[in-house]
């Protein structure tokens, strides 16, 4: 049960909740420079953030080379039951979180071969 509202703490703070929604749009794999550069934060807030959901057991990483990969973990029911809250959400959010679907699009376009471009 503890580690349960963990996740609901997780998802309780915007920036988090806005980490989760991006990573669940995406269907794939984000790098941390990708998250900043759609959500307009700066590396060490999304870092911080993707860590905290990390340890909930929302997320989970994966290294690629000096890269680090986050994607969301859906590998138990509560997982699965919040990740379909996450999403029913969508349809009812405000022009500030559609950005940041406009802005993902806009990140995945500047992969080559699928693979992380670190822009600065």
């Amino acid at each position: 049960m503890i580690n349960e509202i963990e996740k609901y703490r997780a998802l309780g703070d915007l920036t988090r909740f806005r980490i989760a929604r991006i990573l669940l749009k995406a269907g794939k794999e984000l790098c941390v420079c990708e998250i900043e550069d759609i959500l307009k934060i700066h590396q060490y807030n999304a870092s911080k953030h993707l860590n905290l959901l990390k340890r909930s057991g929302l997320v989970e990483e994966r290294k690629e080379g000096r890269l680090r990969m986050y994607k969301i973990k859906d590998n138990n029911k509560f997982n699965q039951y919040l990740i379909k809250s996450i999403i029913s959400l969508e349809s009812q959010s405000d022009n500030g979180l559609k950005n940041d679907f406009m802005n993902l699009k806009k990140r995945l376009t500047l992969r080559k071969d699928n693979k992380v471009v670190v822009t600065r």
